[in-house]
């Protein structure tokens, strides 16, 4: 399995097309504290629906949960806009582990649950 992390940035534009052609998961990342990186996130949710395949599992993860105080981004219009997407949305905190586990587990879950709906 390859992992891309093109840390959102435009001039990755190129290497993203072929990191996500044949991908099974994509993870969203923006900081709860900055609109401009969730601005981000809705750029490469087109890029996915247009370019990734049909039955991608897209989570949209909002990171630095640990400065909830300093929050631009409300947990509710991502959950909406993650739900409109048909995306998951999840929060932790890469500084201080915070609901780290639950994302990996809640991916691995949701990979497990297409992996068995394949076989049936």
């Amino acid at each position: 399995m390859m992992m891309y992390d093109t840390t959102g940035q435009i001039r990755f534009h190129s290497l993203a097309s072929t990191a996500y052609e044949n991908a099974a998961v994509a993870l969203l990342v923006y900081d709860i504290t900055q609109e401009e990186s969730f601005e981000v996130v809705k750029y490469w949710m087109n890029e996915l629906k247009e370019k990734a395949p049909k039955d991608i599992l897209i989570f949209v993860i909002g990171n630095k949960l640990d400065l909830e105080s300093q929050r631009a981004v409300s947990r509710s219009l991502a959950e909406k806009y993650a739900q409109e997407n048909d995306a998951v949305h999840l929060e932790g905190s890469a500084r201080t582990g915070e609901g780290i586990s639950e994302i990996f587990q809640e991916i691995c879950a949701s990979l497990s649950r297409v992996e068995k709906e394949a076989q049936l």
